[in-house]
């Protein structure tokens, strides 16, 4: 499996591996679901939109 992505996405190539690239794409999506949650919140708190 990760030789077909290897080849896939020339990862070795990039100096990267299959598990650095699926952790890294976790910490981005756990990020932006954080940013999400929260942004609304501080934004309102900022006076920006009102209640």
């Amino acid at each position: 499996m990760e030789e077909k992505l290897d080849e896939l996405f020339h990862l070795k190539e990039r100096g990267t591996t299959v598990k650095t690239e699926l952790l890294a794409g976790i910490t981005t999506f756990v990020t932006a679901a954080y940013i999400l949650a929260v942004n609304p919140g501080s934004v309102e708190k900022a006076g920006v939109i009102n209640p």
